[in-house]
């Protein structure tokens, strides 16, 4: 959770978070089924917590607000991080796997002081945006500065050549993501110049005037689609389809845009092509088909957070409501 707030990469959580994870886990006792699927599945928290790449791509294709949406993960981010909590103690407990070493105040303090310039980067990020003192867009350029700074300068980790090749590869990236993002808005005129998101909207209210059985719609065709495709693949594909059909049945666009990111998190690790088993693999040097294993509990974990963030709205709206 920590992690995603820094990162909002479920994929770099897995190698970042998991490849130092894994070899606690089975030293401290832990099950090696239940510590891959751990390592595979509990990053898909950092497409939830802000910063979020997937709210930024919903908030570009619909025009809604990064912030709002910001705000409105945190509830959502909390409630999957604690069903993973609890699922984890429930396993610990039932496998009496054995408790570790307090650390000393000492251990605490030398810790603390190792990750203090680490520890700016969420720092600037929250604190600036839920401060006040910056838009979502001014706290990235803020920590991005702050990040190369102490890699080059604190860290020693970066030098000037490996600073270009990770500015070139940044840079590739985003311009990924722009194609992305300017094909969705074309997409997104075709849909409406076609008058297809009313035609659809018809179509459903002919079929169910529940808006229980609408969102229960929408998840399925979010699940499926999250097995098959990246989440900012499915956002800018399915957000111009679903935003006036949420709007037509009450729907509230900042809930419905988190509906969509805890789906795209769920397809992060669900078979066959969720990017998490293929990192895990590469992390552990495991089998896909172990890891796949190992991540099918936490999918049933995952799916009970996507019910109550789907069916209790508060969840995502109170902190957003509260912030007006």
């Amino acid at each position: 959770m920590f992690f995603g707030a820094v990162s909002g990469s479920s994929p770099a959580t897995v190698v970042a978070i998991g490849g130092l994870m894994l070899p606690e886990l089975l030293k401290g006792g832990y099950d090696e089924k239940f510590s891959l699927g751990l390592i595979t599945s509990s990053p898909a928290v950092a497409v939830i917590i802000p910063p979020s790449i997937g709210m930024i791509v919903y908030g570009t294709v619909t025009g809604e607000s990064v912030g709002d949406l910001f705000i409105g993960g945190i509830g959502p981010g909390i409630v999957w991080g604690l069903a993973v909590i609890l699922y984890s103690y429930y396993i610990a407990k039932i496998k009496k796997v054995p408790t570790q070493n307090r650390a000393s105040i000492r251990e605490i303090i030398n810790a603390l002081k190792d990750s203090i310039w680490a520890l700016g980067v969420p720092l600037i990020i929250i604190g600036g945006i839920y401060g006040g003192f910056f838009t979502p867009t001014e706290s990235a350029v803020v920590a991005a500065i702050y990040a190369i700074f102490v890699a080059v300068f604190i860290y020693k980790q970066l030098d000037l050549k490996e600073l270009l090749n990770e500015s070139i590869e940044a840079a590739v990236g985003t311009a990924q993501v722009m194609v992305l993002l300017a094909s969705a808005s074309i997409f997104s005129w075709i849909l409406t110049r076609q008058q297809i998101p009313q035609a659809l909207a018809e179509s459903l209210i002919l079929i169910t005037n529940s808006k229980v059985t609408i969102l229960l719609m929408m998840n399925l065709i979010l699940l499926i689609a999250g097995m098959f495709i990246d989440p900012a693949s499915s956002t800018t594909i399915l957000a111009p389809l679903f935003l006036p059909l949420a709007i037509n049945y009450g729907i509230d666009p900042i809930h419905l845009g988190i509906i969509m990111v805890v789906n795209g998190a769920i397809g992060m690790f669900t078979p066959p092509f969720g990017l998490n088993l293929f990192v895990a693999t590469g992390v552990s040097k495991e089998p896909i088909s172990k890891i796949i294993s190992g991540s099918m509990p936490f999918v049933f974990v995952a799916l009970v957070t996507m019910a109550l963030v789907t069916f209790v709205p508060q969840i995502t709206l109170y902190l957003v409501n509260a912030m007006k």
